[in-house]
C-alpha cells in the first residue's frame, strides 16, 4: 500500500495519486449468533463481535402474556412487543401475528442493530416464533425460526 493523502481520499501508488478505496482490515470479523435456548416464552443467544461476547436474553414479562423484554449480559430489561393499542413498536403480522422493532446497540462495535421479534397472541401468554437481528451496512442478518 502507498502512502494515503491527509484528508483520506488519495493514495501515491509510486508514480501518482490515485482515489483511495479502503479495503478494510482482512482480519474483520463478522458478528457471529450462538442460538443456546429457543424456546417460545424465552431465548438465549451469545453474540460475538471483533471486540466482545454478550449473551442477549429475549423473554415473556410477567405471568399473563403482557409482552417480552430483552437483557444484554443481566442489564435492565427493555420491553419488546409490549400489548396495547398505544404501542408504537407493535404490528400486526397476519390474523394472529405481531412483530416488535427495535434499534439497539448490541456491542460496542455493534452500533444501531434491527432487533425484530415475531410472536402470536394466545388466550393466556404470547409464544414467540421468530426473532431477527439486523444491521444492513454490513451486511449482517440472522433470522431464527422457534
Amino acid at each position: 500500500m502507498g502512502v494515503i493523502s491527509e484528508d483520506g481520499q488519495w493514495e501515491w501508488n509510486g508514480s501518482e495519486w490515485i482515489p483511495y478505496t479502503s479495503t478494510g482490515n482482512s482480519e474483520t470479523i463478522q458478528p457471529e449468533i450462538t442460538v443456546n435456548k429457543s424456546h417460545k416464552k424465552e431465548c438465549i443467544f451469545t453474540l460475538k463481535t471483533q471486540m466482545e461476547t454478550r449473551h442477549i436474553v429475549i423473554k415473556q414479562k410477567g405471568g399473563l402474556g403482557i409482552g417480552f423484554a430483552m437483557t444484554i449480559d443481566n442489564s435492565e430489561p427493555m420491553k419488546l412487543g409490549t400489548k396495547g393499542l398505544f404501542s408504537k413498536s407493535v404490528s400486526k403480522v397476519g390474523l394472529f401475528g405481531f412483530k416488535s422493532e427495535t434499534i439497539h446497540n448490541l456491542a460496542s462495535d455493534l452500533e444501531d442493530v434491527l432487533v425484530t421479534i415475531y410472536w402470536k397472541n394466545g388466550l393466556a401468554s404470547n409464544s414467540l416464533y421468530k426473532v431477527e437481528f439486523s444491521k444492513k451496512d454490513i451486511h449482517f442478518d440472522f433470522v431464527h425460526d422457534i
